[in-house]
């Protein structure tokens, strides 16, 4: 389905509702429509081009939404921008995709004028405020809206391994998504979703903006992840839906008070965004007494691939896939893997991408003509049909032969009580090919922070000797991604060849 009309037949069962909550302030779902109609109608009136594309760059205020079904309504492709990036890369890539009007939340003008410094003369910006404002003196125009299997976004990934790519997603490829992921939750439209989590990436996008304003739910909008704040609004409101990435969780979980339990309104909490470890999850379950459902996904994919279901929640796993989602773990052959083996992620459904915007050969080594995605993640299937992630493809580190996976050894460090964060990468070495190096982020609540020494024989305490790291390098904090992703990439440069 269309995501233009689906947000209509949203409003036109929940018009009273609230839609929008933030700063103590609410919108209904007729009245964010009447401002997204205004921006429909200015878009509208602005010279098509080949390709479609228009930027929106907003951080997590009402005008993100309303300047996404503003574009969407005009029958036109979103190109959400990170608020956090510099103007000169969101330039570049606004020329990449061809992208000549870009729309604005007033909090980031300075930015968008930036922007529009580094852009040709036919580019323009304009705040979604001016928008609604110029479109509501203009006259409405018979929009003819795109099918199915047109693109309805294209979102540039991070680039956490290589140059940021533009990922075409369908309007089917998000509602099929949507639809599957709401079902597996049974969200519906007494829940209020609160959203911390960065609305131009993927997981924001389908996890809380069409999971809550496709089902008739309320979205409560938070600028920035602040845990108290959150940890308020909490206690405040009931029949919550908590997504996030897991140092939210760990930071929610620290922060908290001892008697939490019983007196918030989370119904469910869903981890999503990079691995969660064990020791984070059951942190948050025995403080909150509610359990963490992991899930995965990928820009991809539109993005979730699998969760794990209340009440069947096994910690450690992603899950199962979700309805209509194949999986399957293969060798570098190709071929498929028997239960608990070892291998390449892939997936199938319609929740994969078209492709990757004007790179068909990057298209070509990840999609296979029949549908098949490579994820570029290691994992396990177990004979139930659950998944694990034990790590990235190009983060395996081969020590003596070794296969060494840096997600495991991550959750070991992390169950230390004084290690924030740890993450593991291979460090070149002339003889074993590669050694295991891990950055550590200690917590400064914790008094007795241990050393290298004592970090790695607690290491040596819970891990099989060649899946000790060689080295320690203690850190006030790791380079990231505005997703909380962390960058190996940055973690392994300058990294000398060991003797």
């Amino acid at each position: 389905m269309n995501l233009y009309q689906a947000f209509l037949k949203s409003v036109e069962r929940h018009g009273d509702r609230c839609a929008l909550l933030w700063d103590e302030q609410r919108m209904s779902y007729r009245e964010l429509l009447a401002l997204v109609e205004n921006v429909t109608r200015y878009v509208c009136h602005q010279p098509e081009h080949d390709p479609p594309h228009v930027g929106l760059v907003a951080p997590n205020s009402p005008n993100f939404p309303i300047g996404l079904f503003g574009v969407l309504g005009a029958g036109r492709t979103v190109v959400p921008w990170n608020p956090l990036m510099q103007a000169e890369e969101i330039a570049a890539l606004s020329k990449h995709a061809g992208a000549r009007l870009l729309l604005f939340d007033p909090a980031v003008e300075t930015l968008a004028q930036a922007i529009r410094s580094n852009m040709g003369a036919d580019f323009q910006i304009i705040s979604v405020p001016e928008a609604v404002e110029r479109g509501a003196n203009l006259s409405a125009t018979a929009v003819s809206l795109p099918d199915d299997e047109s693109i309805a976004m294209l979102l540039y990934t991070s680039g956490t391994t290589g140059d940021p790519k533009g990922v075409m997603l369908s309007h089917r490829n998000l509602y099929s998504n949507y639809a599957s992921y709401v079902s597996v939750f049974d969200f519906n439209l007494h829940h209020t979703f609160l959203t911390a989590l960065p609305l131009f990436h993927s997981y924001g996008l389908t996890a809380n903006l069409l999971g809550a304003l496709l089902s008739g739910a309320c979205m409560h909008l938070f600028v920035q992840f602040e845990p108290r704040v959150l940890l308020r609004s909490m206690l405040a409101q009931r029949r919550l839906v908590l997504t996030a990435v897991p140092p939210m969780f760990h930071f929610l979980a620290r922060r908290a008070p001892q008697d939490i339990a019983g007196k918030h309104g989370i119904e469910y909490a869903v981890s999503g965004g990079g691995p969660l470890s064990v020791e984070v999850a059951s942190l948050f379950q025995d403080k909150f007494g509610t359990e963490v459902l992991e899930g995965y996904g990928l820009t991809e994919t539109s993005p979730v691939v699998a969760a794990n279901r209340p009440g069947v929640n096994r910690l450690g796993t992603i899950g199962l896939p979700l309805p209509e989602v194949e999986v399957a773990v293969r060798n570098e052959l190709g071929q498929d893997l028997p239960a608990t083996h070892v291998g390449e992620l892939c997936v199938r459904g319609e929740l994969v991408m078209k492709g990757y915007y004007r790179a068909p050969e990057m298209t070509a080594e990840v999609l296979s003509p029949s549908g098949w995605l490579r994820t570029g993640d290691l994992a396990t299937i177990d004979q139930d049909g659950y998944i694990r992630i034990v790590g990235r493809l190009k983060d395996l580190i081969v020590d003596s032969g070794e296969n060494i996976y840096p997600r495991e050894i991550e959750e070991i460090l992390t169950r230390h009580p004084a290690v924030l964060e740890a993450a593991v990468v291979g460090h070149p070495h002339r003889v074993r090919s590669e050694v295991a190096h891990a950055f550590v982020v200690l917590d400064p609540e914790v008094p007795d922070h241990p050393n290298d020494v004592a970090l790695r024989a607690y290491a040596r305490k819970n891990l099989a000797k060649f899946k000790v790291p060689e080295i320690f390098t203690i850190c006030t904090q790791l380079p990231k991604t505005a997703t909380n992703k962390v960058r190996k990439e940055i973690l392994r440069q300058g990294l000398t060849t060991l003797e």
